[in-house]
């Protein structure tokens, strides 16, 4: 083992020690150095802005250090310089919203190294949107280092970038322009990787340039490489012209100055008027890449103002005319409204919530301003209208921003014209139709809640284009489907359920409302049986009638009794202020039977009681019944022995009673006799009773009457006795004179014979 001396090993222990402080000192250095990076980064990272006229000058002078940049309100820039940014300054990565609002009269001004030159000079992977420029644009360049700049109004150079919804309405710029090559248009300089949609810009430039540099001058943007732009359109003017003659490479187009790569270029518009003796002018794009050239298919749908234009400039034999790829009169509404002239995959001019019209002009409504009133002939269930916006009430509304959340509250009476009150109205209310400015619109464009607390509808919705306008309301009381039934005995139905006097059948729905005030629902007992009561079901949590009916229903403060035949009911008022089902009970206890003794089938060919035929079987009718009829129809031959009913009837009534009274005689169409028997059920009752009646019904062979028997008799028997003489008189007549022929006939064959033997 190898040995190790003392100083050695102090040695190696002050290395050691010297080795772990230096890692310490290295390790804090980390520290501090990390956390100033990290703040830093986070710092960057959540360093929001809210602009004001106060702050602006300050913000826009760097927009770089922010990560997002929101308009609070309307800037105006007067008086205020900003300068272009070198290529190498760092670019603006956040959100740039306008929130709707305004920034008005920029000035710029572009010295050597200042390359990109617009109110954001340069962005990467960055987001603008919602913003509107307007007023006077001025530009002041005086570079001398040959530099190639990108200006554009918005951003000077754009990178992987977001365009959306911004609107561009400026006064005439002027652009001068002697030591530079530039890349100009009034949304941006240059767009690469980017997508643009949804802008309206309206403005005019005027381009001097000199010393044959190279200009790419588009409506919208000035070099376009490998980006898409759609549902964009530039109304307004461009115009070059050059203080010496000299050899300059000048581009125009109404939309782009230069195009290349993979852009799409569809459902776009020009209006532009392009005037130059010398530059190279498009339609639509002042060139494209001869290397890299856009192709046909994305650039496709959109249109141009000037018959003699082509769509491109330079480079553009392949991009011939086509019905959607062409030039046009005019940008109208109408054009643009056509769903049918633009790309049927994409969403197309957006008139309802983007696009918009203002004083002929198309706009984009995020800048615009709305009003909101009540329409004069209000429903008659509102009692006060009132338009809410951020919580404030108002009686109504103009000069609303786009997009600004609306919140109309409609206070609902408390009084029917029935003269009932309803404390919670409302909730047996809906709003069935919205018309605005007197068109019906969607209804389900807007939000529509109750609120019971306040007895009021509370309907919310964004201030736009299409909701503004003044407003008229159709409420209707809900209906609720309710049902009415008898309830069965068995497989019995003893009775049925009746509005106004139809047929009553049964079981039937009815569509109530909160007006369908004092409906009267009867229950018609039918047969033995008698009404007793309503049973009232309510739905459950399932839609489904409860399997038990409500109990205490029955109430002084609702007036309402359940064993009111006809029952009044006031819907919206309880126990009726929701979906219910009314049952009809009846009850057999009234019934009695009706059976008979005597009875002999030989005699009596058929008996009905209250209608239902006697089948041997007693037959139950109403005890309560006065006037029971029962009728009897009678064999040939035989007759019903009224007296005999009479008298044993007279007996279960206690009193005397006429026959006249109770039987009534008659035939039928088959010549049988038929005896119709009203009895009072109820009298027989209160002389007591065992739940049955027993009735006789006597009969007896037909008594066919013997006096007309001997009537006929003596008629006839003096007839009889004339014939009979007669007849004994012919014969006695022809007896002799038969003998007296034969005679003669003897006497002549006597005298013959003696003759021959004389």
């Amino acid at each position: 083992m190898e040995y190790i001396s003392e100083e050695k090993l102090k040695t190696v222990s002050k290395s050691i020690w010297s080795f772990l402080l230096a890692g310490m000192l290295l390790l804090v250095g980390f520290a501090v150095a990390g956390e100033h990076f990290y703040s830093s980064l986070a710092d960057t990272a959540g360093n929001s802005v809210q602009v004001s006229q106060e702050n602006a000058e300050t913000v826009f002078s760097d927009p770089s250090q922010y990560s997002s940049i929101i308009l609070k309100d309307h800037i105006d820039m007067s008086g205020i310089t900003l300068k272009g940014k070198p290529n190498s300054s760092s670019n603006f990565t956040g959100v740039l919203d306008g929130n709707g609002f305004s920034i008005s009269n920029l000035s710029f001004e572009g010295v050597d190294g200042s390359n990109n030159v617009g109110l954001i000079p340069a962005a990467n992977g960055a987001t603008i949107q919602n913003l509107r420029i307007s007023g006077s644009v001025s530009f002041n360049f005086s570079q001398t280092d040959n530099s190639i700049v990108n200006v554009g109004l918005l951003v000077g150079k754009a990178f992987d970038t977001t365009i959306s919804n911004c609107e561009i309405a400026v006064d005439n710029i002027t652009l001068d322009f002697s030591k530079n090559s530039a890349n100009v248009g009034l949304i941006a300089g240059s767009a690469d990787l980017c997508q643009i949609s949804d802008v309206v810009v309206k403005g005019g430039l005027d381009v001097k340039v000199d010393q044959g540099n190279t200009f790419n001058i588009g409506g919208l943007v000035g070099a376009f490489s490998s980006s898409s732009i759609s549902r964009s359109i530039f109304f307004g003017s461009i115009s070059t012209s050059k203080e010496q003659d000299s050899s300059q490479e000048v581009f125009v187009g109404g939309l782009l100055g230069f195009a290349q790569g993979d852009s799409k270029i569809k459902d776009n518009g020009s209006s532009a008027t392009l005037t130059s003796t010398f530059a190279v002018q498009g339609g639509l794009i002042g060139q494209v890449s001869s290397n890299s050239a856009v192709a046909s298919y994305n650039l496709n749908y959109c249109y141009w103002t000037g018959a003699d234009l082509p769509a491109v400039g330079s480079n553009g034999q392949q991009y011939g005319k086509t019905d959607t790829l062409t030039s046009i009169s005019g940008l109208s509404h109408s054009f643009l409204l056509d769903s049918q002239n633009f790309d049927p995959s994409s969403t197309g001019f957006d008139f309802d919530l983007v696009f918009g019209v203002a004083d002929t002009e198309i706009v984009l409504q995020r800048f615009q301003t709305f009003s909101f009133s009540f329409n004069d002939t209000l429903n008659d269930y509102i009692e006060k209208p009132v338009f809410v916006v951020d919580g404030e009430e108002k009686e109504e509304l103009t000069s609303v921003a786009y997009g600004k959340k609306i919140k109309i509250k409609l206070e609902i009476t408390k009084l029917l014209d029935n003269g009932y009150s309803v404390e919670n109205l409302v909730e047996y209310l809906e709003v069935q139709r919205i018309l605005v400015s007197n068109s019906s619109v969607d209804i389900h464009g807007y939000n529509i809640t109750s609120n019971a607390g306040e007895n009021a509808f509370e309907i919310d919705f964004a201030a736009n284009g299409t909701t503004a306008g003044s407003y008229s309301f159709e409420i209707f009381a809900k209906s609720y489907q309710c049902e009415f039934v008898a309830a069965k005995d068995g497989q019995v139905l003893p009775g049925g359920v009746t509005f106004s006097g139809i047929d009553p059948v049964e079981s039937r729905s009815q569509s109530l409302t909160v007006e369908s005030a004092k409906t009267t629902i009867m229950a018609v007992a039918s047969g033995y049986y008698t009404f007793d009561h309503w049973n009232l079901y309510y739905r459950d949590q399932n839609g489904q009638w409860k399997t038990e009916p409500e109990a205490n229903w029955e109430n002084s403060d609702f007036g309402v009794n359940s064993t009111l035949a006809s029952l009044p009911i006031s819907f919206g008022i309880k126990p009726f202020d929701q979906a219910f089902k009314l049952e009809a009970v009846f009850s057999s206890e009234n019934g009695i039977a009706i059976d008979f003794v005597n009875f002999n089938s030989d005699h009596i060919a058929l008996v009905k009681v209250q209608g239902n035929t006697y089948n041997n079987q007693p037959v139950i009718i109403l005890r309560t019944l006065t006037n029971a009829i029962i009728e009897v129809v009678m064999n040939e031959g035989y007759e019903f022995d009224s007296h005999a009913f009479v008298r044993s009837l007279q007996t279960m009534y206690n009193q005397a009673v006429a026959v006249e009274e109770v039987v009534t005689q008659s035939q039928n169409s088959d010549g049988q006799n038929v005896y119709t028997l009203k009895v009072d059920v109820a009298k027989i009752c209160e002389n007591g009773d065992e739940g049955f009646i027993n009735f006789s019904l006597p009969s007896k062979v037909a008594d066919n009457g013997s006096g007309n028997n001997l009537l006929w008799l003596w008629i006839t028997l003096p007839c009889v006795i004339v014939a009979a003489g007669v007849a004994v008189f012919l014969i006695v007549y022809f007896k002799k004179r038969s003998q007296a022929r034969a005679n003669v006939k003897k006497k002549e064959k006597e005298v013959s014979y003696k003759d021959f033997y004389m």
